[in-house]
């Protein structure tokens, strides 16, 4: 699959983001009798947002900017694979604290929103629509995200650790963990800030 993303900077406080994703895949079902068939298709996505920051924070690589950050979130996705059709609608908050040390800069964010998910299947959208509604009488919920980020004082080496949780959504539960790392060139090095 391959998915190209844009983040446009319109503004200092306003950035507009989008991606389309487009690939193909195989799904196999294997029965208990030991029956099995396989179907392929093709996976389409795409996903957009706007964000605007009321509050700066402070930039990673430069270290300046406020220790506080607050921003606004509007996204909204679909995706469509064999007869299913999934779109999802996400409005957040997210408030971050950035914290000076000797070795680097460590920022924590708090993300709380708003998501609305519906479901739809191409030959019959109406009776998946249904079923769903049966298992949950709401198909939206609160969702809670936290990040922590660490960026060496040289601006080489970053961490972040990202978790969420979707809260009040009925019989649906779902909840995410994600860690990544990576090593940045940035010849200015992170200057340190009082935060």
């Amino acid at each position: 699959m391959v998915n190209p993303y844009l983040n446009w900077f319109a503004t200092d406080q306003l950035s507009i983001w989008g991606t389309f994703g487009y690939g193909r895949g195989e799904v196999r079902q294997e029965t208990e009798e030991g029956a099995s068939n396989s179907r392929k298709d093709s996976l389409t996505s795409g996903a957009g947002g706007i964000r605007f920051q009321v509050l700066s924070g402070v930039d990673g690589l430069t270290g300046e900017g406020s220790p506080l950050g607050l921003a606004f979130k509007l996204d909204a996705a679909t995706s469509s694979f064999l007869d299913t059709t999934v779109q999802l609608v996400r409005l957040a908050g997210e408030l971050s604290r950035s914290f000076s040390m000797d070795s680097g800069l460590l920022t924590g964010t708090f993300d709380l929103g708003w998501t609305s998910r519906s479901v739809a299947r191409k030959d019959n959208p109406d009776a998946l629509r249904r079923s769903v509604a049966d298992r949950n009488d709401d198909a939206s919920g609160v969702e809670l995200a936290a990040s922590l980020n660490w960026i060496d004082s040289q601006g080489s080496l970053s961490a972040t650790g990202d978790a969420r949780v979707l809260l009040g959504g009925g019989d649906r539960s779902e909840w995410g963990i994600l860690a990544v790392t990576c090593t940045l060139r940035h010849p200015g090095g992170v200057e340190k800030v009082r935060a």
